[in-house]
């Protein structure tokens, strides 16, 4: 019977593990520090709205969505079904150069509601939802 004689790792192969560690670590922090704004929102929704979920009465913020055919004429239409009427009030809105629409948001009281997005092409039509939570 021989005797097991372990042989001692090459500096390469410690160099491959301790680097395939570091990537690991830093896909595992990227992933963990990820918006959940960054997912899609519901079923059939065409666009990603991006913006925070939590936010503090009389707080302004600013959510952005790059639409589906940003360089095609389109009208767009934030808040269409009015949930947010009686949580914040749209304070300005336009379009980035990269093409990305925006809208500031001044959330007055605390409550659960939704930011939407609506852009309509010929023919076509993008939409998103996110919901948000205002605190006092």
């Amino acid at each position: 019977m021989k005797n097991a004689i372990a042989k001692p790792q090459s500096a390469m192969n410690r160099f491959m593990v301790a680097c395939f560690l570091k990537v690991m670590v830093l896909v595992t922090i990227s992933l963990a520090s990820a918006s959940y704004a960054t997912a899609q929102h519901c079923d059939g929704c065409s666009v990603n709205l991006m913006g925070p979920e939590v936010v503090q009465v009389g707080q302004t913020v600013t959510y952005t969505v790059m639409p589906t055919w940003p360089n095609q004429n389109y009208d767009v239409l934030w808040d269409g079904f009015y949930t947010l009427t009686n949580f914040g009030t749209i304070v300005d809105q336009g379009k980035y150069a990269s093409g990305a629409e925006w809208v500031s948001i001044n959330f007055f009281r605390s409550g659960f509601t939704w930011v939407t997005f609506e852009a309509f092409y010929h023919p076509g039509y993008n939409y998103d939802e996110l919901p948000i939570r205002i605190d006092p």
